[in-house]
């Protein structure tokens, strides 16, 4: 998976630090050529650290969108020069003060994003299927996607907790990257500790994300901790529903015709997979609820216009896609 990562961003981030230096030399009218390449080259080292080694961090986040915002500068540019729009053009380039605006624009907008990931908000859905079930529902309390440490600590874990026990969650459900390759131990143990001891009806489940694949060490902990991990296994709980756990799809895996085998589809019937894979067969299989995270709903503008998240209902099937936390 290293490996695969930096096949796949090493080139466009040494391309996009070539970019980004080559306007902003040009921006600050560097005429000689050997000071502009030695601009250049330290902008690409620069955009290269902070990319690849701060993956997401603010500042790449600020970097990403200030190509962003050149990339348009330039293609409105060439469209105004094609239509011979002049004034168009002088006006385009006066606002942007040789690049400031574009800089002043990328931080700002990180910044609303960062105070964004420090409100989370929980979102309630009310899901009617036509089946019976004990006490005439069921609240589940779904948490997908935090990457503790990421923006995250302990504290965060006591403040899941409260909220699941605010809401008197009949079951919690983990779906997924609860931590991922940079999650220091301490914040592990807290996690393993804590989220455990929400107050339930039914318990805490977990299913495994792509960043935080269960191993002998991990499994144990969540066990151990009250935390029931699910893969590739159908629960039917307290004789009311089925609880369909899956392994992440980069684990070799059951299909889900092969798991649902033999569920009497008389009771509802939940899916609890990391990812929203499967959709037209979990449908097609009889499935009420499926919940899922991953895709952070596009986690980056204009991402979030191409990737689902939020609720879908399609006849008796439900599928409900977390951002995450």
């Amino acid at each position: 998976m290293r490996l695969i990562h930096y096949l796949l961003f090493i080139p466009p981030t040494l391309l996009g630090g070539w970019y980004l230096g080559s306007k902003l030399g040009a921006s600050f009218h560097l005429k000689d050529s050997s000071t502009r390449k030695k601009f250049i080259f330290w902008s690409i080292i620069l955009v290269f650290f902070t990319i690849n080694v701060c993956l997401l961090t603010p500042a790449a986040v600020i970097f990403l969108y200030t190509v962003m915002f050149y990339l348009i500068y330039d293609l409105t540019i060439w469209i105004a020069k094609k239509a011979n729009a002049k004034s168009l053009i002088k006006f385009i380039k006066r606002i942007s003060m040789g690049g400031v605006t574009f800089i002043l624009l990328a931080t700002t907008y990180t910044l609303y994003g960062v105070y964004k990931a420090k409100s989370p908000v929980i979102t309630n859905y009310t899901i009617s299927v036509n089946k019976e079930i004990k006490n005439n529902g069921l609240t589940i309390m779904l948490l997908s996607d935090l990457h503790l440490g990421t923006g995250s600590n302990c504290n965060t874990i006591d403040y899941i907790v409260d909220q699941v026990n605010k809401a008197n969650a009949d079951i919690f459900l983990i779906d997924g990257d609860l931590f991922d390759e940079s999650t220091k131990e301490e914040y592990k143990t807290c996690a393993y500790e804590n989220l455990g001891t929400a107050d339930t009806t039914y318990g805490t489940y977990y299913v495994e994300g792509n960043h935080d694949l269960l191993n002998d060490e991990s499994r144990k902990k969540f066990n151990e901790n009250n935390i029931r991990t699910l893969e590739d296994e159908v629960l039917m709980i307290d004789n009311s529903f089925y609880l369909v756990g899956r392994k992440d799809k980069d684990h070799a895996r059951l299909s889900l015709d092969e798991l649902m085998t033999g569920i009497d589809h008389d009771y509802p019937i939940i899916l609890f997979d990391h990812r929203p894979e499967d959709e037209g067969q979990a449908k097609n299989l009889g499935v009420d609820l499926q919940v899922a995270g991953h895709t952070h709903a596009g986690q980056l503008f204009p991402g979030n216009l191409f990737v689902q998240s939020g609720f879908k209902k399609d006849g008796d099937y439900h599928l409900i896609i977390s951002s995450g936390f």
